[in-house]
């Protein structure tokens, strides 16, 4: 979470849609001249803005900032919410899953979701059916984190732009050109910082499609209805994927 007062601007950080390296970008924007930015920080306060603690408890006070806070709670704490420019960053809520779903994995242990390469693993060995029951039962015991609580004040939305993760780069200068941010628009590909990959990086990911069955579509299409309304994303429907019978591989 961000509040540039010097560029009247607030970042609402969602989850799972590169939020930490937007946040990390426009970080300097928010703190005095001559700051570093780091992945870890704790909450910085300064004339320039806020920068809402990012890492473990351990690494400070949050001063009443935290990293995924709420719309309603920003408001709280900052008298000049209602003059700011607000904006988030979404994710295609089916990718936005996936993501998640191997994130959790990595944050439990193997408890809850599978690892990347354990979802790699299972396809190598022809086992695409197993991969999307695991990822089924993900959805329907945990499900996607959900943002509408996040992003809503009263059952209004409370940023006037998003950014997409899918177009993140042209999204992002755009926002900046718009806003007459002092930064150059053509360093945002290169600059933009990478701290969390989980679906990108140094492996290929499997694609999208191969996580999902018919009944995981229709569980992602009721749990994020809200999404696709408000951002514009397509749901997909059910009955145009093949069935999770007809899948082949072992199970």
């Amino acid at each position: 979470m961000l509040i540039s007062h010097r560029h009247r601007f607030i970042f609402i950080k969602t989850v799972k849609t590169a939020g930490t390296s937007v946040e990390a970008f426009l970080e300097p924007l928010c703190t005095p001249p001559g700051h570093v930015v780091q992945h870890h920080t704790p909450t910085l306060i300064s004339a320039e803005g806020v920068v809402a603690r990012r890492g473990p408890e351990g690494i400070g006070p949050d001063h009443g900032f935290s990293n995924h806070m709420d719309a309603a709670a920003i408001r709280e704490r900052c008298a000049e919410f209602d003059d700011y420019r607000r904006f988030t960053v979404v994710r295609d809520p089916y990718d936005r899953t996936v993501s998640w779903f191997h994130f959790r994995a990595q944050q439990t242990d193997g408890a809850v979701g599978l690892s990347l390469a354990q979802a790699q693993e299972l396809l190598a060995e022809g086992r695409q059916r197993a991969l999307q029951q695991a990822f089924l039962r993900f959805v329907q015991e945990e499900g996607p984190p959900l943002e509408e609580h996040r992003l809503c004040i009263d059952g209004e939305l409370a940023v006037q732009r998003w950014l997409r993760f899918e177009s993140l780069v042209p999204d992002l200068q755009s926002l900046i050109a718009d806003w007459q941010l002092p930064i150059r628009a053509s360093a945002v590909a290169t600059a933009l910082p990478r701290f969390k990959v989980i679906r990108q990086g140094l492996v290929t990911p499997p694609p999208l499609a191969v996580y999902l069955s018919q009944e995981a579509v229709a569980q992602i299409n009721g749990q994020c209805r809200w999404d696709f309304a408000t951002f514009g994303y397509t749901p997909h429907t059910p009955e145009a994927l093949p069935s999770l019978a007809s899948r082949t591989g072992k199970s």
